[in-house]
């Protein structure tokens, strides 16, 4: 991330842990609340757009699965 930026955030904490006047704190919460909104709305017009359902169906075999699996698991650096 950007110096600025995290120069930036680091003063936003600072001043939020300092405020003491409930209006502006009711304020930010309202500001959070609007941000991860937006944040879940995006998530779901991408999932509705993904067609999951179509790639589900085309899916793989066990056969690929087991083998994939396997592969995978031979590659792991804990395995000797």
């Amino acid at each position: 991330m950007d110096d600025n930026i995290e120069r930036n955030k680091e003063e936003i904490i600072h001043w939020i842990d300092s405020l003491e006047d409930e209006s502006i704190i009711r304020k930010l919460v309202d500001l959070k609340e609007k941000a991860s909104q937006s944040v879940n709305e995006s998530k779901a017009e991408y999932l509705i757009k993904d067609d999951f359902e179509k790639r589900w169906a085309k899916g793989i075999s066990h056969d690929e699965m087991k083998r994939r699996t396997l592969e995978y698991i031979s590659n792991l650096p804990w395995k000797d």
